[in-house]
């Protein structure tokens, strides 16, 4: 703790004795009290913060699981019911089955968005293969004309310097 004192504050005599009722003691006393007093609320705010952050997520939390977990009804677009009432959660669940283990798409689809978890893959797989054998070819081809124009500057170079 860092404890700062103005002693302007303070006030002597002629004799160096204090002039009224504050003296060196009271005014460290008092500033020490001070500062004690601003670190204790500082932390006791910062527990209390922390405590209530704590309850309003777990109240959240609470909340949200029970809310998901309530019975909905599934309705057509024109709002009649369609099956029985269901959780969002197991929603959640059965389109997530139908992407793990849906059909994909057709070959003629115009469609490219991954329809199940297996062509996300092997999307992925493609998009990856792809752009490094593109890099491998772009370097092999860059490797190529290289020795190409080494070679090529060598012979023209032997021949001039032949017929010297």
């Amino acid at each position: 703790m860092k404890l700062e004192l103005d002693l302007n504050d303070l006030q002597y005599d002629e004799e160096g004795e204090p002039v009224g009722r504050r003296e060196l003691r009271d005014v460290i006393v008092g500033s020490a009290a001070e500062q004690l007093v601003r670190e204790i609320r500082k932390e006791a705010l910062r527990g209390i913060l922390d405590k209530v952050e704590a309850v309003v997520q777990d109240e959240v939390r609470a909340t949200v699981q029970t809310v998901l977990s309530q019975p909905i009804q599934r309705t057509t677009v024109w709002g009649e019911t369609r099956g029985e009432p269901t959780s969002v959660l197991e929603i959640v669940r059965e389109q997530i089955g139908k992407y793990l283990d849906g059909n994909g798409r057709r070959r003629d689809s115009y469609n490219r968005e991954p329809q199940n978890l297996r062509e996300l893959i092997d999307d992925s797989v493609r998009d990856v293969l792809n752009k490094e054998m593109t890099q491998a070819v772009n370097d092999a081809r860059t490797k190529v004309n290289t020795e190409i124009r080494d070679h090529a500057l060598k012979a023209a170079a032997n021949a001039l310097t032949a017929r010297l």
